[in-house]
């Protein structure tokens, strides 16, 4: 038996769901309801917003393990990743990597000369994935998203 492959394919409309459903495994996101969830990414892709997904496939089973949603022009000449998401049986993979990775490439084809993201203070973990990948810390946003919750700023150049 074979390994299962993960491909990387960009983002669509009917994702929605499925991104809604891979978000509720985390803490963050563990309250907003799927629905309003889906409707939400549905329509941050009707606008100016894209992505990526990861799939694995192994024979006619096929599972999003991943994704990525980005902006372009946030600041000027700047992409702004709004969200990376690795289904949490497989952190530690690889994956993220892969995704955050593609995702810069796809933004600098797009013309993005740097790129930033917000990072939720108690998520330890993901601002030293973000660190490692050459992200820096440049400022903070108190009570952003909650109160007594601040979210980091990282900018990569």
């Amino acid at each position: 038996m074979t390994a299962p492959d993960v491909v990387l394919r960009t983002m669509e409309l009917g994702d929605a769901a499925a991104i809604a459903i891979l978000m509720a495994e985390h803490p963050l996101w563990q309250n907003a309801g799927l629905v309003e969830r889906a409707a939400i990414i549905e329509h941050r892709l009707r606008g100016r917003e894209y992505g990526l997904v990861a799939e694995m496939q192994d024979g006619s089973t096929r599972r999003m393990d991943g994704f990525i949603m980005m902006a372009d022009g946030t600041f000027g000449d700047h992409g702004y990743i709004r969200i990376l998401g690795v289904r949490s049986g497989e952190i530690g993979r690889g994956l993220g990597a892969r995704l955050l990775h593609e995702g810069e490439r796809t933004m600098h084809d797009r013309g993005m000369q740097a790129m930033f993201l917000l990072c939720t203070d108690w998520n330890g973990a993901a601002q030293a994935f973000y660190e490692r990948h050459g992200y820096r810390r440049v400022g903070a946003l108190p009570d952003w998203l909650f109160g007594g919750v601040s979210e980091y700023i990282y900018v990569k150049r």
